[in-house]
């Protein structure tokens, strides 16, 4: 039997059809398939599709052809594949999950980049620039050179990072970035730390290349320089201009104790300089590597929160040194990065667009985050990383756990989120804590959100 859809190629449809019942044992080897023209007239289509699709068969191997007598199926020396129904795989997410009305999630974002005329113009003037070159060509694993220049040049001016172009690496997100690192420095050879709480997403891509991350407890100003016994020869992970998720700012004493632990013990620091824009009230802080000089120190940069998590684009800022064992182990590769956007970022960090979004974004972003503090009742609540990025921590004084506020929360259609994923000593981790994302919360219905979390605050409080 054959289903034939009249709207899709019916010689398509003939050649899978059979195809799988071949496969899967349902046409035995030997079986004479029908004369062409017999099937073209019992389902009223053109012979030529018929033969189309035995044609296709028989040169694939599926059916051989006696001359005079017809078409019959080939005795296969492969496994029989079984035809199967609806199979249970597992998603990482559901493809259209049910949100909560107020979700105060974190990573998405409201304000980005598609809004903007100017960068869908530079996409624009990128296509039209592609256009005229009269072949395509691969792009070295860095990425384009003039995009690399000009993010130098914005490095230096906004962060103070020291580096020449030929330093940057273009990649496909942060985590490629970070897989890029695990290339460079072998597990068997290189220790790994990192804060404690810290980046989950970092500590994941160092686990599955054979690292075993060794937690640095965060003090209230950062993270523990006493807790740095490591021995020699490790990577050193952390978020100095915005702590994550717990939101504090290193002093320059302890980035300078940093440094000089990392030029004593031959170790790297990787510096996740992950939202430096987004500070409210106070200028932007240096990175930790306008301060080494770029000796001992990696830079990792990011533009989902400045434009869009979708473009897929980061960057790295490697120690000269390391520039060698960098080529060596990517000599033949080529950019993960798409020209089109790479152009395209680079007219629009060349315009000053990018600088003015940037502006701009940080006065959305504001505006939301005075909002949300001014509404919420402070009387049984402690908040931390407030001031600057998309995020703040939360501790409610009760009793109940982190899984319960959550709970409490969604029955009010309210969506926070847990902390203890972001810890290795998950013991550590207070039970009444929550993470409040609001980049993607809508801001006309953020006054509603506070007043139903202020009121279920308070029934649990004590």
């Amino acid at each position: 039997m054959i289903y034939i859809d009249r709207n899709k190629p019916i010689y398509e449809q003939i050649y899978q059809q059979l195809k799988a019942q071949i496969l899967s044992g349902e046409t035995k080897p030997g079986t004479r398939l029908s004369a062409s023209r017999a099937l073209a007239k019992e389902y009223g289509i053109s012979r030529n599709s018929v033969l189309a699709a035995y044609d296709q068969l028989l040169v694939e191997g599926y059916i051989t052809s006696r001359g005079g007598s017809g078409y019959y199926v080939e005795a296969l020396d492969i496994p029989l594949v079984k035809t199967v129904g609806k199979t249970n795989i597992k998603l990482f997410s559901e493809p259209n999950p049910v949100l909560p009305k107020y979700n105060f999630r974190y990573g998405n974002l409201e304000y980005n980049c598609y809004q903007s005329k100017k960068w869908r113009k530079c996409i624009i003037d990128a296509t039209d620039e592609l256009s005229m070159n009269s072949t395509v060509n691969y792009v070295g694993p860095e990425g384009i050179p003039e995009l690399r220049e000009e993010l130098a040049e914005y490095l230096l001016r906004s962060r103070g990072v020291q580096c020449d172009a030929n330093q940057i690496i273009i990649t496909n997100g942060h985590q490629a970035a970070l897989d890029i690192l695990c290339s460079i420095f072998n597990s068997n050879e290189w220790g790994f730390a990192l804060e404690d709480p810290g980046y989950d997403g970092c500590r994941v891509v160092f686990e599955r290349r054979g690292f075993h991350p060794k937690p640095i407890p965060v003090e209230s100003d950062g993270i523990s320089i006493s807790g740095l016994n490591s021995p020699k020869h490790t990577l050193l992970y952390v978020t100095p201009s915005h702590q994550f998720p717990m939101g504090c700012i290193l002093p320059v004493n302890k980035r300078l104790g940093l440094i000089d632990w990392a030029i004593k013990n031959n170790c790297y620091i990787i510096e996740d300089d992950y939202d430096s824009e987004l500070r409210y009230n106070t200028h932007p802080i240096p990175s930790l590597q306008s301060l080494d000089g770029g000796r001992r120190v990696i830079y990792l940069g990011t533009f989902s929160k400045s434009l869009s998590p979708d473009l897929r684009v980061a960057y790295l800022v490697l120690p000269k040194e390391l520039m060698s064992k960098y080529h060596d182990i990517y000599l033949i590769s080529n950019s993960v990065v798409p020209s089109l956007i790479q152009k395209a970022l680079y007219n629009y960090l060349r315009s000053g667009e990018y600088e003015n979004n940037v502006r701009s974004i940080r006065t959305f972003y504001k505006k939301k985050h005075d909002t949300i503090l001014s509404l919420l009742d402070m009387k049984n609540i402690n908040l931390s990383g407030t001031d600057a990025g998309l995020h703040f921590i939360m501790t409610i004084d009760t009793t109940l756990s982190q899984k319960e506020i959550i709970q409490k929360m969604l029955k009010q259609d309210i969506g926070v989120y847990p902390t203890e994923r972001y810890w290795i000593r998950k013991q550590d981790c207070p039970s009444n804590q929550i993470l409040i994302g609001f980049s993607s919360i809508p801001c006309d219905i953020i006054e509603a959100a506070i007043q139903k979390m202020n009121r279920i605050i308070n029934e649990i409080a004590g």
